[in-house]
């Protein structure tokens, strides 16, 4: 019982919102193109704080953490007929909360939020010939993961 501190790597790799995707779709209908490829993100945060955890009965502990994150993302490249979609990996600064439940000391399962931060997303479409220059995006990124662990 008490408190601790922690530390996380994650890997977390998601695929683009239905929006999105339909929005991609539209503009092949309209202007007659092919998609090859949509882009996913990738997000790699490092998390450090602090943890409380709480001795329900001999084998079942609950715990809540919360701790600040340095987010590295990734949106991959997305391709078309005529060309790609390319974009810079960028970086940011968030936190995290989360809650879960530990058996045995060795197995846990969790939820948390992460707030990763604002990225600014630089990007430019490939080959030249059909650029209008590099493109900016400001991405606001929260995600809610579902977590098993084995704690070693």
């Amino acid at each position: 019982m008490g408190f601790g501190f922690f530390a996380a790597f994650d890997f977390i790799l998601n695929d683009v919102n239905k929006d999105f995707k339909d929005q991609t779709e539209d503009i092949e209908e309209d202007f007659g193109l092919t998609l090859i490829s949509l882009p996913v993100y990738l997000n790699l945060p490092l998390s450090a704080g602090l943890f409380y955890k709480y001795e329900a009965s001999n084998s079942v502990s609950l715990y809540c953490s919360s701790g600040m994150t340095f987010n590295f993302m990734k949106v991959a490249d997305y391709e078309w007929e005529y060309g790609t979609y390319e974009r810079d990996w960028s970086t940011s600064i968030g936190f995290r909360i989360g809650v879960g439940v530990l058996f045995k000391e060795r197995y846990s399962l969790g939820v948390d939020y992460l707030g990763l931060g604002k990225h600014d997303s630089v990007g430019r479409q490939i080959p030249d010939e059909y650029s209008h220059g590099d493109y900016n995006d400001e991405l606001n990124i929260h995600l809610l993961t579902i977590t098993a662990g084995w704690n070693f």
